[in-house]
């Protein structure tokens, strides 16, 4: 690594926000660089001059650097763009938390501010899928970012409504009202998604509910040690009763049906077909809003931040053969320059 990786790398640090891991990485790696190289311009100093030294240590280093770049650039390896030749210096695109509140109006953040009084059926909405497609997420993405949404939007409720006044502190900047959700029981659901400008960039906003959760019991199966699932006889969205049959599992070429333990709106099941569950294992999840004694509803909303790409590796490659033939220029002027100034034997 040479010095303009090394500054490529504290810019990046800079713009991401770079947590102390990341600062003590750099730190160490700038270190080994001055104590290996320091050493080596040492020794070559004594034999060659400080001046000379210098040159014929750093055409070495970045010889190497040379070196490794091309194996970057031809194998893949390393830090690469993916927009355009040379891409752009920035950070990943990430999902960041905005805001939590009983009955979430407005969502603003250092990024920008939203209004999101019509989740969940205003315009712009909707519930991602397969066909889905908004600002640069296209078909399939924007339902694969649900997955990376969700657990940020459960962090910031877990965190809002922690036991430790610490933790309920670091994201008190993003909470209006008062939650009361239990931190262990609770869940995201009902996301929704919306283009919007982020941080001057077309972009995607979320918004969804976090419900207390309950759970539907698999029983005793009939008495069976392992069942394997058949059927399910309701789906998400349904209001659930206490008795109601939820699913169909098979053992030993027997049929058991499932019925449920408690009341509550199905989120989804915790099992495909084909798998197997054991006796009172949880096999699915209810939002138990409106349920006796549970805490009402809260509205999460979580924002895509959308970074640049990273350094490619020929921009290393370049670099690093710019300063290689640099330095042998700088090898070859300052030998001329000692034989010029040899006195000339009669």
């Amino acid at each position: 690594m040479n010095t303009s990786d090394i500054a490529l790398l504290a810019t990046e640090a800079a713009t991401s926000g770079g947590s102390g891991t990341f600062v003590k990485g750099i730190a160490i790696t700038v270190a080994f660089i001055v104590i290996f190289v320091g050493s080596v311009w040492l020794l070559t100093s004594m034999i060659l001059g400080a001046k000379l030294g210098y040159f014929v240590t750093g055409a070495c280093l970045f010889a190497v650097m040379t070196i490794l770049s091309l194996i970057w650039v031809a194998t893949g390896l390393g830090p690469k763009g993916e927009a355009g030749f040379w891409g752009d210096l920035g950070t990943d695109t990430a999902w960041h938390p905005a805001s939590l509140a009983p009955n979430l109006q407005e969502s603003e953040t250092r990024w920008g501010t939203w209004e999101t009084a019509d989740y969940p059926d205003g315009e712009g909405w909707i519930v991602p899928d397969e066909n889905s497609e908004l600002a640069d997420l296209g078909k399939g993405e924007v339902q694969s970012e649900l997955d990376n949404a969700k657990p940020v939007m459960e962090a910031l409720v877990g965190e809002a409504t922690s036991p430790i006044p610490g933790i309920r502190e670091s994201v008190s900047e993003h909470v209006e009202g008062e939650i009361t959700l239990d931190p262990s029981q609770f869940t995201a659901t009902d996301i929704r998604m919306k283009q919007e400008t982020v941080s001057g960039k077309d972009s995607v906003i979320a918004v969804g509910r976090a419900v207390a959760t309950g759970s539907v019991s698999a029983g005793d199966l009939g008495g069976k040690e392992e069942a394997t699932v058949k059927s399910f006889l309701v789906e998400p969205g349904t209001d659930i009763t206490p008795g109601m049959a939820v699913m169909e599992v098979e053992s030993d070429g027997q049929t058991i049906t499932i019925n449920a333990d408690n009341a509550g709106n199905l989120i989804d099941f915790g099992f495909n077909e084909g798998d197997k569950v054991k006796p009172e294992v949880s096999i699915a999840t209810l939002d138990m809003t409106g349920q006796p004694g549970a805490p009402p509803e809260a509205q999460v909303a979580a924002v895509r931040v959308r970074g640049s790409v990273k350094v490619p590796a020929v921009i290393y490659l370049v670099i690093s053969v710019f300063l290689m033939i640099l330095h042998l220029i700088g090898v070859s002027r300052i030998e001329k320059q000692a034989r010029v100034s040899q006195p000339q034997l009669a």
